[in-house]
C-alpha cells in the first residue's frame, strides 16, 4: 500500500493539473490568443505584494522566480526555484507582506505557506521535507530548494496577515479559512467558505473573501460567521480571484471579464478598469498612496491602476534564457 506522503504526492499532482485546467476553463477568445502567444515565454507573473516603504515583490509562477522591483522599475531576482514538482515555491498562487518585510507565499505545489525573511531565507510554515516515494521523512530538515515538501494545507490560494501578525489562509481544497499562529502551531479553522480564493482584512477586523461558488464576495467575521457582500455573481461570465480593501470598499480582480471591479460596501459592482491592456488580471496589491498594483500573467506585465481608473505599465516580465 502507498504511504500517506506518497498518496498526498500523487493526489496533489493531480490537483495542480486540475488548477491549471480550471484557470483556463471556458476561456474567452482573447485569453486563448494570449495563451498561444505565450508558447515562447514561460513568464507568468501571477502575484504581487507591497512591503515596508512601498517595496514591490512579484511572483512569476511560470519561471519559478521571485522578483523585487527596484528603483527605475528594474527587476532583481530574489529567488529562483526548481522546476521539479513539490519543491519550494513551485506553484505560487498568492502572496502578501507584513510590516517588518517578511513575504508570505501560498504554494499549492507543496501544500504550504512559505515565509521569505528580509534576508531572503525561505521556511515552510506548516510542513516538512518528505521522501520522493515511499519512506520516512528525511532526518535532515535543512532547507533544500530541490527537495520535496508537504504542508498541512491542500490548495492554499489566498493569504493576508491579521493585526496580530498571524497569516490567514484561504484553502480552496479544504473549503475553509485558517489561521496560522504567528508563534507556531497547527493551522486553526476560522470558517467554512466554499471555493475560496483571495482574502483581505476587512475594516471591522473580520475578513473579506472571494468565493467561486454561489455568492462571489463574502464577509467572514472574527467569530467565523459568513455573510454575502455580493449575492450571486459579480458579473456575467466572470472568474474572480483576489480582493483588496480600501476606504471606498472592495477591489476584485477578474480574469474572464478582464476587469478590476469596485464593489461598494452595500454590494454594488462597477469596473474601475476593464479591457485592454488587461488580458487576465489576477494578483492585486495596494500601494501606500492608494494605487492598485495588478499582476496580469497573460499580459506578462505588472500594471498600476489609480482609483480613478488610469492604468500604466510598471514592468514587463522577460523570459529567461531557459524559455527563450
Amino acid at each position: 500500500m502507498l504511504s500517506l506522503d506518497r498518496r498526498r504526492f500523487l493526489f496533489t499532482a493531480l490537483g495542480s493539473c486540475g488548477l491549471a485546467v480550471g484557470l483556463g476553463r471556458l476561456a474567452p477568445a482573447n485569453l486563448l490568443t494570449s495563451q498561444a502567444a505565450a508558447k515562447n515565454s514561460d513568464a507568468y507573473p501571477i502575484a504581487v505584494a507591497v512591503g515596508p516603504k512601498g517595496a514591490i515583490t512579484i511572483a512569476d509562477k511560470g519561471q519559478k522566480i521571485i522578483y523585487r522591483v527596484e528603483e527605475g522599475n528594474k527587476l532583481t531576482v530574489l529567488y529562483k526555484g526548481s522546476r521539479q514538482y513539490r519543491t519550494p515555491l513551485f506553484n505560487v498562487m498568492a502572496m502578501t507582506a507584513d510590516r517588518v518585510g517578511n513575504v508570505f507565499f501560498c504554494d499549492p505545489g507543496s501544500m504550504d505557506v512559505w515565509r521569505m525573511a528580509p534576508d531572503g531565507q525561505l521556511a515552510p510554515l506548516t510542513g516538512e521535507k518528505i521522501a520522493r516515494g515511499a519512506g520516512p521523512a528525511p532526518a535532515n530538515q535543512d532547507f533544500d530548494p530541490e527537495a520535496a515538501y508537504a504542508g498541512k494545507f491542500d490548495k492554499p490560494m489566498g493569504i493576508v496577515i491579521d493585526p496580530d501578525g498571524n497569516p490567514i489562509v484561504a484553502d480552496l481544497g479544504r473549503a475553509a479559512i485558517f489561521r496560522i499562529p504567528a508563534a507556531g502551531g497547527e493551522p486553526q479553522e476560522i470558517a467554512r467558505v466554499p471555493a475560496p480564493h483571495g482574502i483581505a482584512l476587512d475594516r471591522d477586523g473580520g475578513f473579506v473573501v472571494v468565493s467561486q461558488a454561489k455568492d462571489q464576495l463574502v464577509h467572514v467575521s472574527a467569530k467565523g460567521e459568513v455573510t454575502p457582500i455580493v449575492k450571486g455573481q459579480l458579473a456575467p461570465q466572470n472568474n474572480p480571484h483576489h480582493v483588496l480593501v480600501d476606504q471606498a470598499g472592495y477591489i476584485v480582480s477578474d480574469t474572464y471579464a478582464q476587469a478590476i471591479w469596485r464593489v461598494s460596501p452595500d454590494g454594488q459592482v462597477k469596473p474601475i478598469v476593464q479591457g485592454e491592456p488587461l488580458v487576465a488580471p489576477v494578483g492585486l496589491a495596494l500601494e501606500p498612496d492608494g494605487n492598485i498594483l495588478v499582476a496580469d500573467p497573460h499580459a506578462r506585465k505588472l500594471f498600476r491602476v489609480t482609483p480613478e481608473g488610469k492604468i500604466t505599465e510598471v514592468v514587463s516580465i522577460p523570459p529567461t534564457s531557459e524559455s527563450q
